[in-house]
């Protein structure tokens, strides 16, 4: 217990402190770094990818984490046969329980595996944890762990899925200050995604089940937050920020 104590204080100061790195394309550099202080192994990184389209969408490592590999095409081919991706989107819902390979295969069965022999092993990852976070459907969004010489303990799988939240409102905080958009509230995030849907007035008040008095207002606040003075410029304003995070909230 003193070990796990001593780990929970060392998240709290990571978020605090580690949150406000101006510096990276996803998470603050800074966090994904710390993060791979807190459950130790070769690299961390944060993967975003539209299985649909079967695209890379954003992708970020901790420094120093060396040769990733880079084979999309081979990565797309084998995909739809590995389970944990599989698990992550499999068609109908994005999962967010933080999993390990192990626990789809046993180990001997997953080494065995083409998937693993051509995807993986070159890199010398054995052992992956990955801590999956909202996002829209036919994507994922996920913190991925590896290391070669041991598992990930229930521990610090504890550990990761306590500080999924937190990584998510890093995350937003860190796209938001990138994109130079002042802090809005959840209701006004809410109207922003409705006007990116295209959606009028009248249609704003009845997916929110409020008056159309009360959207007037709320766009009002909106234009004065941004320093726009229309809808139109209040979502070219907020373009850099993917419409499943302003849906979500600050």
């Amino acid at each position: 217990m003193e070990l796990w104590d001593s780990d929970l204080h060392r998240a709290v100061v990571l978020l605090r402190d580690a949150a406000e790195d101006p510096s990276g394309e996803c998470l603050p550099q800074a966090l994904l770094d710390g993060l791979g202080e807190l459950v130790p192994g070769m690299y961390t990184s944060w993967s975003e990818l539209d299985y649909l389209a079967h695209k890379d969408l954003a992708f970020q490592a901790s420094t120093g984490s060396g040769d990733l590999g880079d084979d999309p095409a081979s990565f797309w081919e084998m995909y739809g046969d590995f389970a944990p991706c599989q698990y992550l989107y499999g068609g109908h819902a994005v999962r967010n329980d933080v999993v390990t390979w192990s626990d789809f295969s046993p180990d001997h069965v997953f080494f065995a595996s083409r998937v693993y022999k051509e995807a993986f092993e070159p890199y010398g990852e054995k052992y992956v944890v990955y801590t999956p976070l909202p996002t829209a459907p036919g994507r994922t969004r996920v913190v991925i762990m590896a290391r070669d010489d041991r598992d990930f303990t229930t521990s610090e799988r504890d550990l990761l899925t306590l500080l999924q939240p937190h990584l998510l409102q890093a995350y937003r905080q860190h796209q938001r200050r990138r994109a130079g958009v002042p802090p809005l509230t959840t209701r006004q995030w809410d109207i922003l995604r409705c006007l990116a849907a295209g959606q009028p007035t009248a249609e704003i008040a009845q997916t929110l089940f409020v008056t159309q008095a009360t959207v007037r207002k709320h766009l009002e606040n909106i234009y004065g937050r941004l320093g726009v003075t229309s809808r139109g410029a209040a979502l070219a304003r907020t373009c850099d920020i993917r419409p499943d995070d302003a849906m979500a909230g600050a």
